[in-house]
């Protein structure tokens, strides 16, 4: 079984924490971003959308992408 839903909460739990960034890595917003497409809740899918382009536009302005 798989639980979309809590894996949203937790990372949206997480965030509300001051001074944890844990949520901040790529991998967490990916799996963050996959957990939202897959639970397809109102919204869920632009939502995904918008994480995964705010880390990559992160990660073009630091390093560069062959």
């Amino acid at each position: 079984m798989q639980d979309y839903d809590s894996m949203v909460s937790l990372v949206e739990d997480m965030d509300a924490v001051p001074n944890l960034r844990v949520t901040n890595t790529v991998g967490i917003q990916n799996l963050y971003a996959f957990a939202l497409n897959r639970r397809n809740s109102s919204g869920d899918r632009d939502k995904a959308l918008s994480v995964i382009h705010k880390v990559l536009s992160f990660y073009q302005r630091t390093y560069t992408i062959l």
